[in-house]
């Protein structure tokens, strides 16, 4: 049996398409930063060949969706506006967040990146809507 007070480091699993996993990402750091221990996030982002049958898919899910992450958000301080494509090519973001990490970025662009998706709506999918390196403030959420 795995001792699970002594971990050595928390894995946050998200994916650039969830709104649930932006408002984890926002608090993640605030939540768990001073605990000393490392955060390893992993990128995950469903295809529709790995996962056909997508519960986001249904009306009455985007129904609850639309109405639950306004209400969340605002608990956060966070004002949100939904992207008009709810589905995109993901491998680019995902891509592009694993280039960050590589060069200690990770964590800030990942928050960036979720917040030009929610809180911007733009699309992922396109280059011009991704955090770049050139401009820091891109990759600075705050």
């Amino acid at each position: 049996m795995r001792d699970t007070h002594h971990q050595s480091s928390v894995r946050f699993y998200f994916s650039f398409r969830s709104p649930y996993a932006w408002l984890a990402a926002e608090r993640l750091d605030a939540e768990l930063g001073g605990l000393g221990i490392p955060i390893e996030h992993v990128p995950i982002y469903p295809t529709p060949e790995t996962f056909p049958n997508d519960p986001s898919l249904l009306p009455n899910k985007q129904a609850y969706l639309i109405q639950d992450i306004p209400r969340l958000a605002r608990e956060q301080g966070l004002k949100v506006r939904f992207p008009s494509s709810s589905d995109t090519d993901w491998a680019l973001s995902h891509a592009a967040f694993l280039g960050a990490k590589r060069h200690g970025a990770g964590q800030r662009f990942m928050v960036a990146a979720f917040r030009k998706r929610f809180c911007e709506g733009l699309d992922l999918g396109e280059m011009v809507s991704l955090p770049t390196r050139p401009s820091a403030q891109a990759w600075n959420p705050t």
